[in-house]
């Protein structure tokens, strides 16, 4: 299997993986795996927005690079394509249906009515833009809607909605130079007028490509960051990404921040999921340290 299509499968057990829990009203006890139609775009796609959205699966924007032959391979792509998957058993990938400009590398909330495009980057740089999307299953239409764009332009962070509030963690700002920013906002989708508010950060470095959830401690909602990475000078004076394994439980009924277990082991860009009454999966991303970092190379 050639790398196309080996990051083809992955990207479709995961998006497997993130439709059938957000689906099913009432999730199994086993964990369960389906192996999904490939992507119609054959090399696969990194950073890519997905969600489910009225009973179907939404992949949005996403880059990879130009590929000439299996072994020659060329500068970045970005896309604004929208591929959606239907519900129904047997459905393949819809096509035509475009964001309106090519983004990756931000943050994708899913209420299952709708997915929430937060940030991101492009050719162009960095993004601020925040925007809605939606299936419309009887009139098969992608519907998008514009809310109130970030403070700042934001790319390789995380997100989630609780009781209508979009809470938005970490990532790394626009810049020349690596530039991590310990961001913790919120917006209230329920007022139309409202912006973007900054709320208490917590207590450890700034990060970036973080694993954000929401679970609950008894009858109290919880916010949890945890791991992503963070940047370091070593002893040559290099910038290097240094993972992290500490976490954080932000009370959303206290207002403040209290230091949580750390992980067994350091991971980046993983997934997350509440699953059950009290627990928190978490699946994918990479696990190696201390990875060296070009600063001025944008993603």
């Amino acid at each position: 299997m050639d790398i196309s299509r080996t990051l083809t499968f992955c990207l479709s057990i995961f998006l497997c993986f993130v439709w059938r829990a957000e689906c099913e009203q009432q999730r199994p006890e086993n964990i369960t795996w389906e192996l999904l139609p490939e992507l119609p775009n054959p090399q696969g796609l990194g950073g890519a927005f997905a969600g489910v959205s009225n009973g179907a699966l939404i992949v949005a924007g996403g880059s990879n690079f130009s590929q000439t032959s299996k072994t020659e391979i060329k500068n970045k792509v970005w896309y604004k394509d929208i591929y959606v998957l239907p519900e129904a058993d047997g459905a393949s990938w819809l096509t035509g249906f475009k964001l309106k400009e090519p983004r990756a590398y931000g943050a994708s909330i899913s209420s299952g009515k709708y997915l929430i495009l937060i940030g991101g980057s492009s050719a162009e740089g960095y993004h601020k833009d925040v925007t809605q999307i939606s299936w419309d299953a009887v009139t098969q239409e992608i519907k998008q809607k514009t809310l109130h764009p970030l403070p700042l332009n934001l790319a390789l962070t995380d997100a989630v909605e609780i009781d209508d509030i979009v809470y938005v963690v970490g990532g790394q700002i626009d810049g020349e130079k690596a530039n991590l920013k310990k961001i913790f906002w919120a917006l209230d989708l329920n007022n139309p007028e409202a912006k973007w508010e900054s709320l208490e950060t917590w207590e450890g470095p700034a990060r970036r490509n973080a694993v954000v959830v929401s679970q609950n401690t008894g009858s109290r909602r919880n916010l949890y960051v945890i791991g992503g990475e963070t940047f370091i000078d070593n002893e040559a004076n290099r910038t290097q990404c240094s993972q992290l394994t500490d976490g954080y439980r932000y009370s959303l009924f206290k207002k403040k921040w209290d230091r949580i277990k750390d992980i067994p082991h350091p991971v980046t860009g993983a997934s997350g999921i509440a699953y059950g009454q009290s627990h928190i999966l978490i699946y994918g991303g990479k696990i190696e340290e201390n990875i060296n970092f070009n600063p001025t190379k944008k993603r």
